[in-house]
């Protein structure tokens, strides 16, 4: 459980070329928070730049890793959602524009190239082996079979959160709800802190406001909606209460203590320490992958852009940029 961002938000929203039409700015705004929300939830996801030819590590183990985590799965459901909302955004888009992207952003080659490194970089050998081991556990299974759930009750509560935060009320902004304190509730909260999910949500949901905020797409959202946007959703007591009901649901006392326990452990920390450098990297390379996708699925399809050829004279027909 940490902070990744390998969905790719700062896509969501985007208009492609060709297309003038201004997206609804609280939608697509809302979407990419969704995301960042629900990520926390899930299952270690991560990317980063590959390595070249010559220096290619031993990717199975990271690969299996993966493959445990549902991460290929995850990142392909998590492109659908994307092209639907660039699909809505782009209605003058053709079709085929919107297949092609989709097929980019979740090619289980590309994905694993994006992924796995990262995690050879960041973690050794041993511990990628004992974070394989781990979630091959019957431990580990509960958790994957139990944060599809958990995902799901957590994107309703934040939808309702965001749809909350009006510009309207700023004058009277509205209290957020109390942490549950039973004995359950305090455990997972502990849970929480300990994989460092909070720390990473905090960071991460930050990060990605600056991306959101300096967007084309969204500069006609006044100032005052974005701080009070990232004061909500970067209070603590904001992401416990989004998160704590849905896992006080569907793991049991045990399989928590289990979990606060294998946080504790050496693996667990390290796991934990690396996820800063994990979650800086994903969210640049994810943002890369989208971007790139969705130049050559409209290149493709439609032909190079006039003011590509200008930029790129001698490029021909390459879709590598």
């Amino acid at each position: 459980m940490k902070f990744p961002t390998s969905s790719l938000p700062a896509a969501a929203g985007r208009q492609l070329p060709g297309n003038h039409r201004r997206a609804r700015p609280r939608r697509g705004f809302a979407r990419c928070f969704l995301m960042l929300l629900i990520i926390p939830l899930s299952m270690a996801r991560a990317a980063g730049s590959s390595p070249t030819s010559d220096s290619m590590p031993d990717l199975s183990a990271a690969t299996t890793l993966l493959d445990l985590l549902g991460v290929i799965a995850g990142t392909n459901a998590i492109s659908r959602q994307m092209t639907d909302e660039l699909r809505a955004s782009n209605p003058a888009m053709p079709e085929a524009v919107w297949t092609r992207f989709a097929a980019l952003t979740s090619e289980r080659a590309t994905l694993v190239a994006l992924y796995a490194p990262i995690y050879v970089r960041h973690l050794s050998a041993a511990d990628i082996d004992g974070l394989v081991a781990f979630y091959a556990s019957p431990l580990g299974s509960r958790l994957r079979q139990a944060l599809p759930q958990i995902a799901s009750e957590a994107q309703a509560s934040a939808q309702a959160l965001v749809a909350s935060i009006e510009l309207e009320s700023e004058a009277d902004p509205a209290v957020t709800p109390g942490v549950a304190e039973d004995a359950r509730s305090r455990a997972v909260q502990v849970l929480l802190h300990e994989s460092g999910a909070l720390r990473q949500a905090r960071t991460g949901i930050a990060a990605v406001m600056n991306r959101l905020r300096a967007s084309q797409s969204f500069q006609d959202i006044p100032p005052s909606f974005w701080d009070a946007v990232q004061r909500r959703l970067t209070d603590e007591s904001v992401l416990l209460t989004l998160w704590t009901p849905a896992y006080v649901r569907h793991l049991s006392e045990a399989d928590v203590a289990a979990l606060i326990a294998f946080y504790r452990s050496a693996l667990g920390k390290r796991y934990s320490e690396a996820q800063p450098a994990i979650q800086a990297e994903s969210v640049e390379a994810a943002t890369t992958l989208a971007n790139r996708a969705a130049r050559r699925a409209v290149r493709e399809v439609l032909g190079p852009l006039p003011q590509w050829r200008l930029q790129h004279p001698a490029a021909g027909t390459d879709d590598s940029r």
